[in-house]
């Protein structure tokens, strides 16, 4: 994210990079209201109030949040909660200080150590609680007047009453249902904040923030009805909403200019369906590849959820009922490895297919842990024949795919060949590449 002022000069879309700082960049794309969830957040921050940000691990809770401090120019205090921690150790406390005296020997002293809340409260700062719904019922009560309209805060031993400066913001962050206790978070301390449910990333952005990642992209690239460019600019000391238009900023839903320095950042809208064209064949190569990677762990995460319930019949085989599935779920950084690995191969000379069936051993080797290896779930088949078969369900080819492919090209017409890669997400143009290939 980048301050820009005069549009004509800096954002034009073919120099949407000057707007969007790519390596520290957040997509918006929780448009579960009129507004996005920096909106949101940003709203709630001006008005003094908490906000708790609940929502898998992986959907951009924390980045959110350093989107929004960066636009406030606050550089946060942050405290990874744990079940151990004492409501001393986020407030402060007091400790023993060494001290010299008149004559030059050394005492000790007790003095009071402000934790990081107190100091953001005295600093007017953003302080974020990670992982809140870690610590204990009792330590997440002792923070109540925090969350007050008053805000105060007083060390456990009641010698110190501190009041909040303005621009102090507090954010929590959660996981659901890994709460130590048996709510997340106490009744009366979710009461107090603003609430914001992150659901999950949806695949196409999965795919799209992954090809931005490996430096072979643009933002421009990514730019279509699905995505574009919101801002935050100041006016008469609040925070105002704008988008991006024909390279020119507007006020936000309304057709009117903006004039000063908007911050910007991306936004995509996870209702619009919009999937992303290229004329260039690399480019159009390795963002199929990008989707069929991010839909695969799209459905390894059904399966680790759900078991094989609904999936029984969807990847070719009868399975046994099972209601979940030990499998580790990869993080986005796997796809962006994935994809590093493409690039490499591909620059190498390798073959599509050649590089797709390594793809497809990585993921069965990364996603199915050692002691499920043997686990049979249905006849003939194993945990590990069940994601590679997920894999070919998307495209990602395995030997016995391409084996079989080569045997159907002696009576199969390359069309219908063509239409049966189609049929597992890939695009016509990458289809028929791939029967070029091993049909020949």
């Amino acid at each position: 994210m980048a301050d820009e002022g005069t549009i004509k000069e800096e954002a034009e879309m073919e120099d949407v990079e000057k707007i969007i700082n790519v390596k520290s960049f957040y997509i918006a794309n929780q448009n579960t209201s009129a507004f996005d969830e920096i909106q949101r957040m940003l709203i709630a921050y001006t008005n003094g109030q908490p906000v708790a940000l609940e929502g898998i691990p992986g959907v951009g809770k924390n980045a959110a949040i350093s989107v929004v401090a960066e636009i406030a120019g606050k550089d946060p205090y942050r405290i990874r909660c744990t079940e151990e921690m004492m409501a001393r150790d986020i407030i402060g406390g007091e400790k023993l200080a060494a001290e010299r005296s008149d004559t030059g020997s050394l005492a000790t002293k007790t003095v009071f150590a402000p934790g990081k809340l107190m100091k953001a409260m005295q600093e007017g700062n953003i302080v974020i609680l990670d992982e809140a719904n870690q610590l204990t019922s009792t330590v997440q009560k002792a923070l109540n007047s925090v969350l007050e309209e008053t805000k105060t805060l007083g060390d456990l031993d009641g010698n110190m009453d501190v009041q909040v400066k303005k621009g102090f913001g507090l954010f929590i962050t959660y996981n659901p249902e890994t709460g130590v206790a048996t709510d997340d978070l106490e009744i009366a301390v979710k009461d107090r904040c603003k609430l914001l449910y992150f659901e999950d990333i949806p695949g196409e952005l999965k795919a799209r923030i992954a090809l931005l990642r490996t430096g072979q992209f643009t933002t421009k690239d990514m730019l279509d009805n699905a995505m574009g460019v919101r801002g935050i600019y100041p006016e008469k000391g609040n925070y105002r909403f704008a988008e991006l238009k024909e390279g020119e900023w507007k006020k936000f839903k309304r057709d009117e200019p903006v004039t000063g320095k908007v911050k910007g950042y991306l936004y995509f809208d996870r209702n619009n369906g919009a999937v992303l064209e290229f004329s260039d064949d690399t480019k159009h190569e390795y963002y199929q590849i990008a989707r069929a990677i991010v839909n695969t762990f799209d459905d390894i995460a059904y399966l680790k959820r759900e078991g094989t319930r609904g999936s029984r019949e969807k990847f070719g085989v009868r399975l046994d009922d099972v209601g979940r599935l030990n499998l580790n779920l990869p993080s986005p950084r796997i796809t962006m490895k994935l994809l590093d690995d493409y690039l490499a191969l591909r620059g190498h000379g390798y073959k599509t297919g050649e590089i797709m069936t390594d793809i497809a051993r990585s993921i069965i080797d990364f996603t199915v842990p050692a002691s499920e290896r043997s686990i049979a779930i249905g006849d003939g088949i194993k945990v590990p024949n069940l994601v590679e078969r997920v894999c070919q369900a998307h495209g990602l080819m395995s030997e016995s795919m391409i084996t079989e492919m080569r045997s159907k090209a002696r009576g199969y017409s390359r069309e219908s060949l063509t239409r049966e890669l189609m049929q597992k997400g890939l695009s016509e143009r990458m289809a028929k590449g791939l029967v070029e290939e091993y049909a020949a």
